[in-house]
Formats: structure tokens, sequence, C-alpha cells
């Protein structure tokens, strides 16, 4: 992330979480994005979001791949503007989705 991120209104460091959520959920055998089945009623992805957000994280940064158009409406509508997305064109590993971070800076805005 870029230097340049003012401290957040109290006076603490800006926080970023990273939520990693671009992969394919090959062993789930469904056409549905890893990231979107369900537990308890609330896709997987909206966990760690609403986690980050509730331990005072500032941004919410999550990587997205495959089914992103259908995970990012899922995060629009569930968190409004409190997240960004970054691409992970081609899922390589999890630091590949971290270089989709530090190459989206500023990640997309959803809202």
């Amino acid at each position: 992330m870029s230097s340049s991120v003012p401290p957040a209104p109290n006076g603490q460091p800006h926080t970023t979480a990273i939520v990693m959520a671009a992969g394919l959920g090959t062993r789930m055998k469904s056409a549905l994005p890893k990231a979107l089945h369900r537990i308890a009623g609330r896709p997987l992805v909206h966990y760690p979001v609403r986690a980050a957000l509730e331990a005072g994280c500032d941004e919410v940064i999550v990587v997205v791949g495959h089914g992103r158009a259908e995970v990012a409406a899922y995060l629009v509508a569930a968190f409004g503007d409190r997240v960004r997305i970054a691409v992970q064109e081609q899922q390589a590993g999890t630091g590949d989705a971290a270089r989709a971070v530090v190459a989206e800076d500023p990640p997309v805005p959803l809202g």
C-alpha cells in the first residue's frame, strides 16, 4: 500500500485487512465461486470481512478472481463502500494474491 494513506480519524495508524477470496474451489465440485458458498446462512467471504470491520480495520480489501462479478455484487450488497476489491487474474497462490493488492494501489472501490 502506498505511504500516502492518511491516519485513521482516531489518530491511530491506518489498518488494512486483506481477504483472499479468489480461489476456484475445485474441491467443492460446484460452479459457484468458493467465496459464495454458504455457511450458517451467509457466504464464506462474509465472515472475514465482517470480522475485520468489527475489529476496527479502516479498510478491507478483498482479492477476487473466479466469479469476481458475483462476489463483488455480494460485497456491495452486504458492506457497501466499506470494502474494496483487487483482482487476481490467474489464481497462482496466496503470494500472487498479495501482489494483486499491491498492483491495485489504490484498489478499486465498490461503492
